[in-house]
Order: structure tokens, then C-alpha cells, then sequence
């Protein structure tokens, strides 16, 4: 599509801060996806926020999308961790912060126990959070992109919403996947734990063999948090770094046929 044709379509770019750009501490230093669109001649929403989890960011994009949302316009959407869903809002009732030390949070041990475990909490979390995006999308009448992020889009799941679709479904991969110290990064049901420890979880209240199997499962779940030491997620140690962004931006470009 020529940027420059009067139906150019508006990019709404949308997620937590892996959705914002570049980091160097607490600062974003180079806008990311958000910066390539507009230099390439779109109108783009930022229609993102840092430092939040998923319900937030959704109930955010559907404000953005009642105000400048027009047909044939492009929304994207970054998952992060769907454990932040329980985890944040624990986080801000308790008045702390990841960066400080959290020990047994209630709800979330509540949560992984009512679930039978931490994987099968990941995957009820996610049902949660892509039924929310999908009723967004539906409400208005647009289909909205899903990119994988911190945790890849799960494809076993994605399938029940119909105004959902899986654009990369693992930024992740897209990135590092070629590299031999991370096979299978690309797999629908990777997720990578690195922003909050096991220290969350009050291991204690459950049954010892419980409690061994959220120990292994947290294991997996952190299995791949190794790869941020890769440059592509530097300076910051966290987040894709501007050229993360701009191989993104490329691929995306390449598949929506902008």
C-alpha cells in the first residue's frame, strides 16, 4: 500500500512497554515501532502503557479505537506475561513495586493452587486476557493483530476468538531464533518470566508435591530469560532494543503489504 493514498490506513500500536520502543532504565530512548510508522508516513496511536498488565492496556486501546478508530485501520497488540494480570494489582493494593522485595503474595498463590498449578494458570490467564481483546476488537468491527512479546501468542487459545489474529506469534523468535542456544523459543506455548522470582509465591501453604511442581514449572517458565543478555535486548537488559523494533517493523510491513 502506498503511504501516500488518501485510504492509508492509521497504525494503533498497543501493549505494555515492550510495545513503547527502546529502553535505558527508566527512560524509553527511541520509540520503537511507534517511531518507524511515523517516519515511514503513517498516522500511528500510542495506544500502549508502561509499567501495566493486560486489562489495563485493553480497556486503554478500546478508549483510543472510540476516538480515532476508522475502518481498514491496523491495530496491533503486544502480549506480555499474563501472570501480571494477578500480579499488579496485588503489587498496587500492597503499595510495593516489582523493583522491591515481594514475598507471598496471597492472590496469586491462591490463584496458582485454584488452578492446579503455574502453567495451567498462564493458560487461563491468557483465555482471559484474549476474550478481553476480542470483545474489544468486536466492539469495533476490526480484527486486531497479536504479537507475541514476553510471552508468545498461543495459538491453541487464539483460535476461539474470531477478531483475533496471530501476526508473529513470536517476536522472541523472530529476533533470536536462529541462534542454536534457543530451540524451540518460537513454540505458541513459550513465555518468558523474568520481571518478579518465586519468592512471590508462598510455596508453604501447599502440599510438598504441589509445591515441587510450581518450583519445576516456575523453572520453565524462567528457562529462556537467559536470552537477555543478547545485544538485541541492550541497553537496558529487558526490552528490544530499536534495531528489535526495526527487524518488527520490517516483518510487519512485509505481511500486512503496506
Amino acid at each position: 500500500m502506498n503511504p501516500c493514498s488518501n485510504d492509508q490506513p492509521k497504525i494503533f500500536v498497543s501493549g505494555s512497554s515492550w510495545a513503547r520502543g527502546e529502553w535505558s532504565g527508566p527512560r524509553i530512548i527511541h520509540r520503537g515501532l511507534i517511531q518507524y510508522f511515523s517516519d515511514d508516513g503513517y498516522t500511528v496511536i500510542d495506544a500502549g502503557q508502561s509499567r501495566s498488565w493486560h486489562s489495563r492496556v485493553i480497556d486503554h486501546l478500546d478508549k483510543q479505537l472510540s476516538q480515532h478508530y476508522q475502518h481498514n485501520d491496523i491495530v496491533l497488540f503486544v502480549m506480555a506475561d499474563p501472570l501480571l494480570d494477578i500480579i499488579m494489582p496485588e503489587l498496587d493494593q500492597l503499595h510495593v513495586k516489582r523493583t522491591d522485595s515481594v514475598k507471598n503474595l496471597k492472590n496469586l498463590t491462591e490463584n496458582i493452587l485454584e488452578a492446579g498449578g503455574l502453567i495451567a494458570l498462564v493458560r487461563k490467564q491468557q483465555q482471559h486476557i484474549y476474550q478481553h481483546l476480542n470483545a474489544v476488537a468486536k466492539k469495533h468491527n476490526t480484527i486486531i493483530d497479536c504479537i507475541g512479546g514476553t510471552y508468545n501468542v498461543n495459538t491453541n487459545l487464539l483460535d476461539q476468538c474470531s477478531n483475533l489474529n496471530a501476526r508473529v506469534v513470536s517476536w522472541i523468535d523472530l529476533l533470536i531464533g536462529h541462534l542454536r542456544e534457543y530451540p524451540g523459543i518460537g513454540d505458541p506455548e513459550v513465555g518468558v518470566t523474568y520481571t518478579w522470582g518465586i519468592d512471590y509465591i508462598n510455596l508453604d501453604t501447599y502440599q510438598p508435591e504441589f509445591a515441587q511442581q510450581v518450583r519445576s514449572e516456575f523453572e520453565c517458565l524462567s528457562h529462556y530469560s537467559p536470552m537477555l543478555r543478547e545485544l538485541i535486548f541492550h541497553p537496558d537488559g529487558l526490552h528490544p532494543n530499536r534495531e528489535g523494533h526495526k527487524i518488527l517493523f520490517e516483518h510487519l510491513k512485509e505481511k500486512l503489504y503496506l
